[in-house]
């Protein structure tokens, strides 16, 4: 019912994270004891097996103060809605009378838990220990005449870790934007990259270094999560339209009068429906199109109804 993610380690640079491979391994162990109680006609005991696990992930997705802990959980919810989407597709007639069920399992994703601000508090104080302070106490005074004079004079003291900072929280800004903005915008060079360079003091190249590496663009992980956010909003319509029992003649015009809640994040519209293919799609982000997963076509992620 709950998960606790371990941070009370010394921050440190040999500081480890909590493993996630055991994570996702016995995730993938749950999904196949799933998969054969559907191949023993078992739908009720799938579904419950599924519907834990993506309570589960949900729980680890909005409490998870790492990158890696939050990125873990949008994969394994991924793959558990992968899960859900061959059930649609192939067992509809035993799933409709657990229509209201899944409804409720694909509920919208809570707001808070597609961003990604703790995310990046952590990471910005577990970088900032790479980034030393050469005027910090026991620093100064053990190397050369040079070195003391410079620190001594010209050192500006936190400078590179005040730039860190500012660029993690452009960062958290930027992943707070509009989706389709973010998918847009989010790739570009960042207009301020050049201000990190240390142009204000005498030059700090391995600083520099270091910062871009502590530095890097993080808007691909906050892609993911609106890919994630789009893909359970895409078989929340889909579990919708089952509980209805709309025929295929219907769904144009049920998918058009949809509640916002099932709107492709992306554009802000109804999903999109192919009659002539039977899918309900939406265009995920470049970062996920490139990607060959589970029903995707020409960088649409979809559904077949």
């Amino acid at each position: 019912r709950a998960y606790e993610e371990v941070l009370d380690y010394p921050f440190r640079l040999d500081s480890r994270f909590p493993s996630y491979v055991q994570v996702g391994s016995a995730q993938r162990a749950w999904l196949l004891r799933a998969a054969l109680a559907v191949q023993a006609g078992k739908i009720e005991d799938a579904l419950s097996a599924v519907e834990r696990d993506i309570a589960f992930q949900r729980v680890m997705l909005g409490g998870a103060r790492t990158l890696i802990g939050k990125m873990v959980a949008a994969a394994n919810y991924t793959r558990d809605l992968a899960f859900v989407t061959d059930l649609l597709q192939t067992s509809t007639a035993d799933l409709k009378p657990f229509a209201p069920r899944l409804t409720e399992m694909l509920k919208p994703i809570a707001p808070a838990a597609l961003r990604m601000d703790a995310a990046l508090d952590t990471e910005f104080g577990m970088s900032k220990q790479a980034l030393k302070n050469p005027a910090a106490a026991g620093s100064v005074g053990q190397g050369s005449v040079y070195e003391m004079i410079g620190t001594r004079f010209f050192y500006k003291p936190n400078a590179t870790i005040n730039k860190a900072y500012a660029s993690y929280m452009r960062t958290a800004e930027q992943s707070r934007r509009p989706p389709a903005v973010l998918a847009r915008d989010g790739q570009k060079p960042d207009p301020e990259s050049e201000e990190l360079k240390f142009r204000d003091y005498i030059d700090n190249p391995i600083g520099n270094i270091l910062l871009h590496i502590a530095t890097p663009s993080f808007a691909s992980y906050a892609l993911r999560l609106h890919d994630l956010d789009a893909y359970n909003r895409l078989l929340g319509l889909g579990a919708e339209i089952i509980a209805a029992d709309v025929g295929a003649e219907g769904v144009a015009d049920f998918v058009a009068k949809s509640d916002a809640r099932f709107h492709d994040p992306y554009s802000g519209k109804p999903m999109a429906w192919d009659a002539g293919t039977r899918q309900l799609s939406f265009k995920a982000s470049d970062a996920l199109a490139r990607r060959k997963l589970f029903n995707m076509d020409n960088g649409r992620v979809f559904l077949r109804m």
